[in-house]
């Protein structure tokens, strides 16, 4: 379809108060809000990112919304400097708003981050609103013509005219204008919004429409901003590949589960701060301590989900650093910790030195130097080695995640360990302080990394240990 964006000859028709929407809008509002479930396939090209375009899949049911970064044409999230792909780099990354939370989940690992939000709106695109308004959709349909009808801008007045075949609506508000261009052929919809103010664009939308298998709607949207080359350029462009919409197979609600994280994930929990709360496992319903996680699932009450299981199977089996140990693994959530030899495993965040043997560092140290000597002394074979080191990195995301949420109590211990002039002394005083503090790390090693590890040798492999320690010296045996 070929667009009109010159200089409009507007022929006044009618002037709307701001009793409610120009009928046109609430046409529009109407139809994209009966949308209960859909799916948008769609390419983003935005020149202020690093990484200039990237495939997503974003899917709507009922109040949730999920968006899926599939990643580039080789779908590639984490590159290197060389260009390479980074390991772990892979996706799809999953983002799910739903029940008042924000899900952050890369495909395939075995932890995720919670977010609870205070408002839907800003925390992901939502296509419904595509072409709506003069900037990237972030709110659903209703929310996004209300920012413009009593939201901040606030139209205080309506007028609607005609600029060749299209429909123009200009909303005056206070300071700004907003003007939509709509094309009453192609199912209504908007082909231009502009936002200006004293005669200057600030920014604007241009769309080409389509109809989708019976589903007007966008086929392509510029955005355009001051800021940017002077709104010369399109900052970001959309691009549409599939649009359907309100199917029968499409689920009336996307929860956790169906993208990917089920009973047995480790979840980090933050407020809308970004600042962590508490951290879990995810039992299907909710985020449970740790220990309360480990009592029920030994007790019967509860089994770690089939997603969880497949993952955790798939990454024992990785070869080490994806199969190209050349490569540095990416910081970050996308990082794959299971891949790393003990030697290479990110240590956990520590405080000060401290001569007491319990210090961070030293308690992560030995987690690694009893997860290499166990696969030592069993002589474990690559498979069983691979599923260790699984064993092993899980371990240190959950002490990691506990370091994190009481860092200050702990490095505060530490510092107080230190300067004290009696270490002997303080060995005594802080003693109860500083095992209630530890207490989480031991159960995570006890009920975790020990256990984890015994399940993994043979009958075969067992007795070879037994009998080659046996031939031994006394002091290499008791070393072990």
């Amino acid at each position: 379809m070929v667009l009109l964006f010159c200089t409009p000859i507007i022929q006044m028709i009618a002037g709307l108060s701001n009793d409610g929407l120009p009928e046109e809008l609430r046409r529009l509002e109407e139809t994209r809000r009966s949308w209960s479930t859909g799916q948008v396939e769609w390419i983003w090209t935005n020149e202020s990112r690093p990484v200039k375009t990237w495939n997503y899949t974003s899917r709507f049911g009922g109040e949730s919304n999920v968006l899926i970064l599939r990643g580039d044409d080789e779908g590639v999230i984490s590159r290197g400097k060389d260009g390479h792909a980074l390991s772990g780099g892979y996706g799809p990354h999953y983002s799910l708003y739903e029940q008042g939370r924000t899900w952050q989940y890369d495909d395939g690992t075995l932890r995720a981050e919670m977010v609870n939000a205070e408002q839907r709106a800003g925390q992901l695109p939502d296509l419904r609103s595509l072409g709506l308004s003069p900037q990237f959709p972030l709110s659903d349909p209703a929310e996004t013509l209300s920012e413009a009808h009593g939201g901040l801008l606030a139209p205080r007045r309506y007028t609607k005219g005609r600029d060749g075949n299209l429909i123009t609506i200009r909303g005056d508000c206070d300071r700004d204008v907003i003007t939509w261009w709509i094309d009453p052929e192609a199912g209504g919809l908007p082909v231009r919004v502009v936002q200006e103010a004293g005669g200057e664009v600030l920014a604007e939308t241009r769309c080409t429409v389509r109809d989708f298998n019976g589903v007007w709607y966008p086929e392509s949207a510029c955005f355009f901003r001051k800021g940017y080359q002077h709104g010369k350029q399109p900052e970001q462009v959309v691009r549409i590949h599939s649009v359907y919409v309100n199917e029968p197979d499409q689920p009336a609600a996307i929860t956790p589960d169906d993208i990917g994280i089920d009973a047995g994930v480790f979840v980090e929990v933050y407020n809308s701060h970004r600042e962590m709360q508490h951290f879990g496992t995810w039992d299907g319903l909710a985020v449970l301590e740790l220990e309360e996680y480990e009592r029920k699932f030994h007790a019967g009450e509860i089994r770690n989900g089939p997603k969880y299981e497949r993952n955790a199977g798939l990454r024992a089996a990785l070869p080490p650093n994806g199969g190209n140990s050349s490569q540095k693994p990416p910081d970050g959530p996308q990082a794959d910790m299971n891949t790393l030899s003990p030697e290479q495993a990110p240590t956990i965040p520590h405080g000060p030195e401290t001569l007491t043997n319990l210090s961070l560092k030293n308690r992560e140290t030995e987690w690694e130097r009893y997860t290499r000597r166990f696969i030592e002394r069993y002589r474990l074979n690559d498979e069983q080695r691979q599923k260790a080191l699984l064993i092993l990195s899980d371990c240190e995301e959950r002490a990691k995640a506990y370091v994190a949420k009481n860092r200050s109590a702990l490095e505060e211990l530490e510092s107080r360990l230190a300067s004290e002039p009696s270490p002997q002394q303080n060995q005594i005083t802080l003693t109860n302080e500083q095992k209630r503090l530890l207490a989480p790390l031991s159960t995570i090693f006890e009920t975790r990394l020990k256990p984890g590890l015994e399940k993994l040798p043979t009958r075969a492999q067992r007795r070879s240990a037994v009998e080659a320690e046996k031939r031994l010296p006394a002091a290499a045996t008791k070393e072990r």
